[in-house]
């Protein structure tokens, strides 16, 4: 989504079985122009099981000694592999939207994630809907379902995400007043209040 193309690096680590190390991120990290450093996914296709959990461990932590603030795009998935993610973890962000499916699987992985760390702070992002003035019978239903509030709200807006997505570029460069950019902005600001004083660079 950001026009970033794997260079192999991270396929190369898996396949050597090597532990990562700063030297491994400096060939591997691209940076962003929008001041993010990214560690693309490979552009081959390969099972989410060829990642150990030795080596997501060793790769968090040469991106803990270089970086404030990782950020992680996890998979709806249970793996083994996910266990230093989550004990490294300072909040979680679960994404999802208030259709019963949806919230049934959320609270999936809640449980999930809960039996490797149960004190995993966990916070709820409701996609495709603007924050209602008055929450309804089925968004009550559902923050007690999952037992939390449902604390961030991503409007849907499909053309200014199309053409983010089209162009590779921050959803604020493509749509700054877009009623999504701006309620991500909030979710931002909130999140790095809570977390670490401002980072360097972003991971």
């Amino acid at each position: 989504c950001l026009g970033i193309e794997d260079q192999g690096a991270l396929t190369g680590m898996i396949r050597a079985g090597v532990i990562p190390d700063s030297t491994f991120l400096r060939t591997a990290v691209t940076d962003h122009a929008s001041g993010l450093c990214v560690l693309p996914a490979p552009k081959e296709m390969a099972p989410l099981t060829v990642l150990t959990t030795e080596l997501v461990s060793g790769l968090l932590d040469a991106l803990q000694r270089d970086f404030d603030h990782i950020v992680i795009d996890l998979p709806q998935a249970v793996l083994e592999w996910l266990s230093p993610v989550l004990i490294r973890a300072e909040k979680v962000l679960m994404v999802t939207d208030t259709s019963v499916p949806a919230i049934r699987q959320t609270m999936r992985l809640i449980a999930a994630y809960a039996e490797d760390r149960p004190d995993l702070p966990v916070e709820i992002v409701v996609t495709g809907e603007a924050k209602p003035y008055l929450p309804t019978a089925a968004h009550k239903a559902a923050a007690k379902a999952l037992e939390r509030p449902l604390a961030h709200w991503i409007p849907r807006d499909a053309v200014a995400a199309r053409r983010a997505i089209d162009r590779g570029v921050p959803l604020a460069d493509a749509a700054p007043r877009s009623p999504a950019t701006k309620a991500l902005r909030q979710l931002v600001a909130r999140v790095l209040q809570d977390l670490a004083p401002a980072a360097r660079k972003t991971a």
